[in-house]
């Protein structure tokens, strides 16, 4: 299942349980585009951790509340694909 699609399986799951997710939908997206733009089809940590970590002027706090929602998503991504997480 590609990264897209999970996305969008994902959001719609946490929609139907009543959060809106409108700000975590585009910080995700744009999330999945960071792995298309590296041609990534996977979720490491490396990466998850760089894309938190942007953009550089930001917050400690910022960059902990990216990276926590890429952990849900990773962990619903990786329940989905029934393999583990690539750690790198």
């Amino acid at each position: 299942m590609c990264l897209h699609q999970t996305l969008e399986d994902y959001l719609a799951m946490r929609r139907s349980l009543g959060y809106k997710l409108e700000q975590r939908g585009k910080h995700l997206s744009d999330f999945v585009r960071y792995l298309e733009r590296k041609g990534s089809s996977f979720i490491t940590t490396r990466d998850a951790v760089a894309w938190a970590r942007l953009p550089a002027n930001a917050t400690s706090n910022t960059w902990a509340a990216r990276l926590g929602m890429v952990r849900v998503f990773a962990k619903c991504h990786r329940s989905l694909q029934n393999r583990p997480l690539m750690v790198t």
